[in-house]
Protein backbone atom coordinates (compact mmCIF):
# COMPACT_ATOMS: atom_id res chain seq x y z
CA UNK A 1 0.00 0.00 0.00
CA UNK A 2 1.30 3.43 -0.94
CA UNK A 3 1.70 6.08 1.78
CA UNK A 4 -0.37 9.23 1.48
CA UNK A 5 2.60 11.23 0.24
CA UNK A 6 3.16 8.84 -2.63
CA UNK A 7 -0.34 9.52 -3.89
CA UNK A 8 -0.26 13.32 -3.75
CA UNK A 9 0.70 13.72 -7.40
CA UNK A 10 -1.74 11.32 -9.01
CA UNK A 11 -5.09 11.97 -10.56
CA UNK A 12 -7.89 9.91 -6.09
CA UNK A 13 -11.75 8.20 -2.49
CA UNK A 14 -14.22 7.62 0.90
CA UNK A 15 -14.56 7.15 1.64
CA UNK A 16 -13.36 7.52 1.60
CA UNK A 17 -12.12 10.10 -1.31
CA UNK A 18 -9.62 13.91 -5.34
CA UNK A 19 -8.78 17.09 -6.62
CA UNK A 20 -6.93 19.00 -3.92
CA UNK A 21 -8.21 22.48 -3.49
CA UNK A 22 -11.55 21.72 -5.19
CA UNK A 23 -14.49 23.83 -4.19
CA UNK A 24 -18.24 24.24 -4.21
CA UNK A 25 -19.56 26.34 -7.06
CA UNK A 26 -18.91 29.75 -5.50
CA UNK A 27 -16.21 29.11 -2.90
CA UNK A 28 -12.52 28.24 -2.99
CA UNK A 29 -11.85 24.77 -1.65
CA UNK A 30 -10.58 24.38 1.87
CA UNK A 31 -6.89 23.48 2.13
CA UNK A 32 -6.14 20.43 4.21
CA UNK A 33 -5.27 21.23 7.83
CA UNK A 34 -1.62 21.51 8.76
CA UNK A 35 0.11 18.19 8.58
CA UNK A 36 -2.62 16.68 6.39
CA UNK A 37 -1.75 16.12 2.75
CA UNK A 38 -4.79 16.07 0.46
CA UNK A 39 -4.68 13.39 -2.20
CA UNK A 40 -5.46 14.42 -5.75
CA UNK A 41 -7.38 12.35 -8.21
CA UNK A 42 -9.42 12.73 -11.32
CA UNK A 43 -13.09 11.77 -11.22
CA UNK A 44 -13.45 8.01 -11.54
CA UNK A 45 -14.86 6.54 -14.72
CA UNK A 46 -17.44 3.77 -14.47
CA UNK A 47 -15.76 0.40 -14.01
CA UNK A 48 -15.85 -1.92 -17.00
CA UNK A 49 -18.69 -4.36 -16.68
CA UNK A 50 -20.55 -2.20 -14.18
CA UNK A 51 -24.31 -2.35 -14.01
CA UNK A 52 -26.09 0.06 -16.31
CA UNK A 53 -26.69 3.46 -14.72
CA UNK A 54 -30.25 4.59 -14.15
CA UNK A 55 -31.69 7.24 -16.40
CA UNK A 56 -30.36 10.68 -15.42
CA UNK A 57 -32.63 12.82 -13.33
CA UNK A 58 -34.22 15.82 -14.97
CA UNK A 59 -31.43 18.33 -14.51
CA UNK A 60 -30.72 20.96 -17.16
CA UNK A 61 -27.23 22.20 -17.90
CA UNK A 62 -23.87 21.14 -16.55
CA UNK A 63 -23.57 18.49 -13.81
CA UNK A 64 -23.71 19.84 -10.27
CA UNK A 65 -20.39 19.79 -8.47
CA UNK A 66 -20.16 18.33 -4.96
CA UNK A 67 -16.97 18.72 -2.92
CA UNK A 68 -16.48 15.99 -0.34
CA UNK A 69 -13.99 15.24 2.42
CA UNK A 70 -13.26 11.61 3.07
CA UNK A 71 -11.08 9.47 5.29
CA UNK A 72 -9.74 6.30 3.65
CA UNK A 73 -11.62 3.44 5.34
CA UNK A 74 -13.80 0.44 4.61
CA UNK A 75 -16.62 2.46 6.21
CA UNK A 76 -16.76 4.38 2.92
CA UNK A 77 -17.26 1.31 0.73
CA UNK A 78 -20.61 2.56 -0.58
CA UNK A 79 -19.04 5.82 -1.70
CA UNK A 80 -16.40 3.77 -3.52
CA UNK A 81 -19.03 1.66 -5.26
CA UNK A 82 -21.07 4.72 -6.24
CA UNK A 83 -17.98 6.19 -7.89
CA UNK A 84 -16.84 2.98 -9.51
CA UNK A 85 -20.29 2.15 -10.88
CA UNK A 86 -20.84 5.66 -12.23
CA UNK A 87 -23.86 6.28 -10.02
CA UNK A 88 -22.91 9.91 -9.33
CA UNK A 89 -22.65 10.62 -13.03
CA UNK A 90 -26.07 9.00 -13.46
CA UNK A 91 -27.42 11.61 -11.04
CA UNK A 92 -25.71 14.39 -13.01
CA UNK A 93 -23.16 15.02 -10.30
CA UNK A 94 -19.43 15.68 -10.46
CA UNK A 95 -18.00 14.57 -7.13
CA UNK A 96 -14.69 16.15 -6.09
CA UNK A 97 -13.14 14.30 -3.13
CA UNK A 98 -10.28 15.46 -0.93
CA UNK A 99 -8.72 12.99 1.47
CA UNK A 100 -8.18 13.91 5.12
CA UNK A 101 -6.37 12.05 7.87
CA UNK A 102 -9.37 11.86 10.21
CA UNK A 103 -12.87 13.19 10.79
CA UNK A 104 -11.35 15.55 13.34
CA UNK A 105 -9.57 17.43 10.54
CA UNK A 106 -12.71 17.98 8.46
CA UNK A 107 -14.75 20.10 10.87
CA UNK A 108 -13.36 23.52 9.95
CA UNK A 109 -13.78 23.16 6.20
CA UNK A 110 -17.28 21.69 6.47
CA UNK A 111 -18.46 24.11 9.13
CA UNK A 112 -17.51 27.12 6.99
CA UNK A 113 -19.12 25.67 3.87
CA UNK A 114 -15.83 25.32 1.99
CA UNK A 115 -16.75 21.67 1.56
CA UNK A 116 -20.23 20.37 0.83
CA UNK A 117 -20.03 16.88 2.34
CA UNK A 118 -18.01 14.98 4.91
CA UNK A 119 -17.77 11.24 4.44
CA UNK A 120 -16.07 10.35 7.70
CA UNK A 121 -16.91 10.32 11.39
CA UNK A 122 -18.51 12.63 13.93
CA UNK A 123 -15.61 13.93 15.99
CA UNK A 124 -15.37 15.84 19.24
CA UNK A 125 -14.80 18.97 17.19
CA UNK A 126 -18.17 18.41 15.52
CA UNK A 127 -19.94 18.65 18.86
CA UNK A 128 -17.93 21.71 19.88
CA UNK A 129 -18.92 23.40 16.62
CA UNK A 130 -22.56 22.43 17.11
CA UNK A 131 -22.50 23.92 20.59
CA UNK A 132 -21.40 27.20 18.97
CA UNK A 133 -24.29 26.97 16.52
CA UNK A 134 -22.27 25.92 13.47
CA UNK A 135 -24.50 24.12 10.98
CA UNK A 136 -23.18 20.71 9.96
CA UNK A 137 -26.04 18.34 9.32
CA UNK A 138 -25.96 14.56 9.76
CA UNK A 139 -27.99 13.19 6.86
CA UNK A 140 -27.15 9.48 6.75
CA UNK A 141 -24.92 6.78 8.23
CA UNK A 142 -22.17 5.17 6.19
CA UNK A 143 -21.82 1.91 8.09
CA UNK A 144 -22.71 -0.03 11.21
CA UNK A 145 -20.47 -1.92 13.60
CA UNK A 146 -22.60 -4.97 14.42
CA UNK A 147 -23.89 -5.83 17.86
CA UNK A 148 -22.30 -9.28 17.73
CA UNK A 149 -19.04 -10.74 16.46
CA UNK A 150 -15.86 -8.89 15.56
CA UNK A 151 -15.86 -5.25 14.57
CA UNK A 152 -13.55 -3.64 11.98
CA UNK A 153 -11.91 -1.52 14.72
CA UNK A 154 -8.83 -3.66 15.24
CA UNK A 155 -7.07 -4.84 18.37
CA UNK A 156 -3.85 -6.17 16.84
CA UNK A 157 -0.77 -6.58 19.03
CA UNK A 158 2.90 -6.68 18.08
CA UNK A 159 3.70 -10.34 17.45
CA UNK A 160 6.90 -10.31 19.49
CA UNK A 161 4.94 -9.38 22.63
CA UNK A 162 2.44 -12.17 22.07
CA UNK A 163 5.08 -14.79 21.30
CA UNK A 164 7.00 -13.93 24.46
CA UNK A 165 3.86 -14.09 26.59
CA UNK A 166 4.29 -10.49 27.72
CA UNK A 167 0.83 -9.58 26.42
CA UNK A 168 -2.02 -12.10 26.52
CA UNK A 169 -5.06 -9.81 26.39
CA UNK A 170 -5.97 -6.15 26.58
CA UNK A 171 -5.63 -6.49 30.35
CA UNK A 172 -1.86 -6.40 29.70
CA UNK A 173 -1.96 -3.12 27.77
CA UNK A 174 -1.05 -1.05 30.81
CA UNK A 175 1.79 1.34 29.91
CA UNK A 176 1.91 -0.08 26.37
CA UNK A 177 1.96 2.16 23.27
CA UNK A 178 -1.40 1.92 21.52
CA UNK A 179 -1.85 3.83 18.28
CA UNK A 180 -4.90 5.53 16.78
CA UNK A 181 -5.01 8.16 14.03
CA UNK A 182 -6.15 11.19 16.04
CA UNK A 183 -7.53 12.19 19.41
CA UNK A 184 -11.16 13.17 19.67
CA UNK A 185 -12.39 10.71 17.04
CA UNK A 186 -14.36 7.48 16.87
CA UNK A 187 -11.27 5.29 17.20
CA UNK A 188 -10.45 6.76 20.60
CA UNK A 189 -14.02 6.02 21.71
CA UNK A 190 -13.76 2.41 20.54
CA UNK A 191 -10.46 1.98 22.37
CA UNK A 192 -12.02 3.41 25.53
CA UNK A 193 -14.86 0.88 25.34
CA UNK A 194 -12.45 -1.97 24.70
CA UNK A 195 -10.25 -1.06 27.67
CA UNK A 196 -13.21 -0.69 30.02
CA UNK A 197 -14.05 -4.35 29.56
CA UNK A 198 -10.62 -5.16 31.01
CA UNK A 199 -10.86 -2.69 33.86
CA UNK A 200 -8.54 -0.13 32.25
CA UNK A 201 -8.87 3.45 31.06
CA UNK A 202 -7.01 5.51 28.50
CA UNK A 203 -4.92 6.90 31.35
CA UNK A 204 -3.50 3.40 31.86
CA UNK A 205 -1.95 3.18 28.38
CA UNK A 206 0.44 5.27 26.31
CA UNK A 207 -1.90 6.51 23.57
CA UNK A 208 -0.05 7.72 20.46
CA UNK A 209 -1.32 9.10 17.16
CA UNK A 210 -0.11 8.03 13.73
CA UNK A 211 -1.70 8.08 10.28
CA UNK A 212 -3.29 4.69 9.76
CA UNK A 213 -0.99 3.62 6.89
CA UNK A 214 1.99 3.96 9.28
CA UNK A 215 0.62 1.54 11.87
CA UNK A 216 1.86 -1.68 10.26
CA UNK A 217 5.44 -0.50 9.90
CA UNK A 218 5.30 0.92 13.44
CA UNK A 219 4.35 -2.53 14.74
CA UNK A 220 7.15 -4.08 12.71
CA UNK A 221 9.86 -1.77 14.07
CA UNK A 222 8.58 -1.77 17.65
CA UNK A 223 7.51 1.87 17.68
CA UNK A 224 4.04 0.81 18.90
CA UNK A 225 2.71 -2.22 20.73
CA UNK A 226 -0.92 -2.21 19.61
CA UNK A 227 -2.81 -0.81 16.63
CA UNK A 228 -6.46 0.15 16.87
CA UNK A 229 -6.60 1.16 13.21
CA UNK A 230 -9.69 0.08 11.29
CA UNK A 231 -9.48 -2.47 8.53
CA UNK A 232 -7.56 -3.20 6.35
CA UNK A 233 -4.61 -2.35 8.56
CA UNK A 234 -5.17 -5.05 11.17
CA UNK A 235 -5.42 -7.82 8.60
CA UNK A 236 -2.44 -6.35 6.76
CA UNK A 237 -0.33 -6.50 9.94
CA UNK A 238 -1.33 -10.14 10.41
CA UNK A 239 -0.49 -10.94 6.78
CA UNK A 240 2.96 -9.42 7.22
CA UNK A 241 3.49 -11.51 10.37
CA UNK A 242 4.07 -8.47 12.58
CA UNK A 243 0.75 -8.52 14.47
CA UNK A 244 -1.68 -10.86 16.20
CA UNK A 245 -5.40 -10.19 16.51
CA UNK A 246 -6.89 -10.36 20.01
CA UNK A 247 -10.31 -11.54 18.90
CA UNK A 248 -11.84 -11.54 22.37
CA UNK A 249 -10.94 -7.88 22.82
CA UNK A 250 -12.11 -6.99 19.32
CA UNK A 251 -15.60 -8.33 19.88
CA UNK A 252 -18.50 -5.91 19.69
CA UNK A 253 -19.66 -4.11 22.79
CA UNK A 254 -22.90 -3.03 21.14
CA UNK A 255 -24.19 -1.91 17.75
CA UNK A 256 -22.89 1.49 16.68
CA UNK A 257 -22.96 3.66 13.58
CA UNK A 258 -19.31 4.79 13.50
CA UNK A 259 -19.30 6.97 10.37
CA UNK A 260 -21.76 9.29 8.69
CA UNK A 261 -22.39 11.66 5.82
CA UNK A 262 -22.57 15.24 7.04
CA UNK A 263 -23.66 18.12 4.82
CA UNK A 264 -22.65 21.71 5.33
CA UNK A 265 -25.44 24.02 6.37
CA UNK A 266 -25.38 25.84 3.03
CA UNK A 267 -25.46 22.59 1.05
CA UNK A 268 -28.39 21.30 3.11
CA UNK A 269 -30.43 24.48 2.87
CA UNK A 270 -29.56 25.87 -0.57
CA UNK A 271 -28.88 22.73 -2.62
CA UNK A 272 -31.07 20.11 -1.00
CA UNK A 273 -32.08 18.66 -4.38
CA UNK A 274 -28.41 18.04 -5.17
CA UNK A 275 -27.96 16.46 -1.75
CA UNK A 276 -30.86 14.10 -2.39
CA UNK A 277 -29.33 13.01 -5.69
CA UNK A 278 -26.02 12.43 -3.93
CA UNK A 279 -27.80 10.17 -1.45
CA UNK A 280 -29.64 8.34 -4.22
CA UNK A 281 -26.27 7.35 -5.70
CA UNK A 282 -24.91 6.29 -2.31
CA UNK A 283 -28.08 4.39 -1.40
CA UNK A 284 -28.02 2.50 -4.65
CA UNK A 285 -24.45 1.44 -3.89
CA UNK A 286 -25.22 0.61 -0.27
CA UNK A 287 -27.93 -1.80 -1.35
CA UNK A 288 -25.34 -3.73 -3.33
CA UNK A 289 -23.33 -4.22 -0.13
CA UNK A 290 -25.80 -6.50 1.60
CA UNK A 291 -25.14 -10.10 2.54
CA UNK A 292 -22.02 -11.81 1.21
CA UNK A 293 -21.05 -9.03 -1.16
CA UNK A 294 -17.35 -10.01 -1.02
CA UNK A 295 -18.30 -12.96 -3.24
CA UNK A 296 -18.84 -10.46 -6.08
CA UNK A 297 -15.40 -9.97 -7.67
CA UNK A 298 -16.44 -6.76 -9.41
CA UNK A 299 -17.56 -5.09 -6.18
CA UNK A 300 -14.37 -6.24 -4.47
CA UNK A 301 -12.25 -4.82 -7.29
CA UNK A 302 -14.04 -1.46 -7.24
CA UNK A 303 -13.61 -1.02 -3.49
CA UNK A 304 -10.07 -2.38 -3.47
CA UNK A 305 -9.07 0.08 -6.19
CA UNK A 306 -10.63 3.02 -4.34
CA UNK A 307 -9.14 2.18 -0.93
CA UNK A 308 -5.88 1.10 -2.59
CA UNK A 309 -5.60 -2.43 -1.24
CA UNK A 310 -5.38 -5.84 -2.87
CA UNK A 311 -8.71 -7.53 -3.62
CA UNK A 312 -7.74 -10.73 -1.80
CA UNK A 313 -7.00 -8.71 1.33
CA UNK A 314 -10.34 -6.93 1.11
CA UNK A 315 -12.16 -10.25 0.84
CA UNK A 316 -10.52 -11.47 4.07
CA UNK A 317 -11.03 -8.34 6.13
CA UNK A 318 -13.53 -7.93 8.94
CA UNK A 319 -16.34 -5.91 7.43
CA UNK A 320 -18.87 -3.48 8.86
CA UNK A 321 -22.49 -3.66 7.81
CA UNK A 322 -24.10 -1.09 5.53
CA UNK A 323 -27.62 0.28 6.24
CA UNK A 324 -29.63 -0.12 3.01
CA UNK A 325 -32.02 2.77 3.70
CA UNK A 326 -29.43 5.10 5.25
CA UNK A 327 -31.46 5.59 8.43
CA UNK A 328 -29.56 7.59 11.06
CA UNK A 329 -29.77 6.60 14.73
CA UNK A 330 -29.64 9.79 16.85
CA UNK A 331 -29.01 7.68 19.96
CA UNK A 332 -25.60 6.74 18.57
CA UNK A 333 -24.75 10.41 18.21
CA UNK A 334 -25.84 10.98 21.80
CA UNK A 335 -23.55 8.13 22.83
CA UNK A 336 -20.60 9.76 21.06
CA UNK A 337 -21.29 13.07 22.77
CA UNK A 338 -21.29 11.37 26.16
CA UNK A 339 -18.06 9.54 25.33
CA UNK A 340 -16.24 12.67 24.18
CA UNK A 341 -17.43 14.47 27.29
CA UNK A 342 -16.00 11.71 29.48
CA UNK A 343 -12.73 11.93 27.54
CA UNK A 344 -12.51 15.67 28.21
CA UNK A 345 -12.62 16.72 24.55
CA UNK A 346 -15.72 18.92 24.71
CA UNK A 347 -15.63 22.62 25.52
CA UNK A 348 -18.95 22.47 27.37
CA UNK A 349 -20.27 20.49 30.32
CA UNK A 350 -24.02 20.31 29.70
CA UNK A 351 -24.96 17.99 26.81
CA UNK A 352 -26.56 19.67 23.83
CA UNK A 353 -29.61 18.43 21.94
CA UNK A 354 -28.16 16.91 18.75
CA UNK A 355 -31.47 16.51 16.95
CA UNK A 356 -31.45 19.96 15.33
CA UNK A 357 -28.27 18.80 13.60
CA UNK A 358 -29.78 15.56 12.26
CA UNK A 359 -31.91 15.70 9.12
CA UNK A 360 -33.33 12.31 8.06
CA UNK A 361 -35.66 13.75 5.42
CA UNK A 362 -33.08 13.91 2.61
CA UNK A 363 -32.34 10.18 2.90
CA UNK A 364 -36.08 9.52 3.02
CA UNK A 365 -36.57 11.50 -0.18
CA UNK A 366 -33.66 9.61 -1.76
CA UNK A 367 -35.30 6.28 -0.88
CA UNK A 368 -38.62 7.36 -2.39
CA UNK A 369 -36.92 8.51 -5.59
CA UNK A 370 -34.81 5.37 -5.91
CA UNK A 371 -37.68 2.98 -5.33
CA UNK A 372 -39.94 4.90 -7.73
CA UNK A 373 -37.56 3.97 -10.56
CA UNK A 374 -38.15 0.23 -10.18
Amino acid sequence: MLPYTARTTGLVLLLAVAVAGCAPAASPAAPAPAGVAPVERAPAAPTAGAAAAPAPVAVVGEPDRVSIAWVRSINGAAFAVARGRGYFEAERLTVEPTEFRSGTDVVGALGTGQLDVSSSTIAAGTFNAWQRGVKMIVVAPQSIYPGEGLIPGNVVVRKELVDSGAVRSAADFRDRKLAINARGGINEVIVMRMLERRGLTLDDIDLVTLPFPDHVSALANGAIDVTAAPEPFGTLAIDQNVGVRFAEDQRSVGELQPAHYLFSGAFTEDRADVGVRFLVAVMRATRELQGNWVADPLLVKIIADEIDIKPDLLARMIQPEFPPDLVTRPEDIDFLQEAFMRLGHLTYSTPIDVRPFVNPTLAQRARVQLEARR
